[in-house]
């Protein structure tokens, strides 16, 4: 697949390769699309959540060799205003998961039965 921008996040783990690509889209325009290539498992949780959440879509998901990619591509709905910075938050929750949240879900990295159910 055809990326006009691609950012290499192997070895960093959750939340990193969401903000990375979050700040990366941030940049794009509509139609555009970002390649992202991680090794976080939790990962390919996290981008499909992230997609929902942001109105982002999820172009297309695949691993090989211990390595996950992924291409977000920036999109704005007719009547739909872009998330603000101040939606999305990195708390510090006890426990394995990331901590990574937004005001109506969470994005678990690992064990999302660890994390505080609202």
């Amino acid at each position: 697949m055809d990326a006009q921008k691609e950012i290499d996040t192997r070895g960093l783990n959750c939340p990193l390769p969401i903000l990375k690509a979050k700040k990366a889209l941030a940049d794009m325009k509509s139609g555009d699309v970002l390649k992202v290539v991680a090794t976080d498992p939790g990962s390919v949780r996290d981008f499909q959540a992230f997609a929902r959440q942001t109105g982002n879509e999820l172009v297309e998901q695949s691993s090989a060799n211990d390595e996950f990619t992924h291409f977000p591509a920036p999109t704005l709905s007719v009547g739909r205003r872009p998330q603000s910075s101040s939606d999305f938050r990195y708390s510090r929750n006890p426990g394995p998961s990331c901590g990574w949240a937004s005001a109506s879900s969470t994005l678990a990295c690992r064990k999302p039965s660890l994390l505080p159910q609202s």
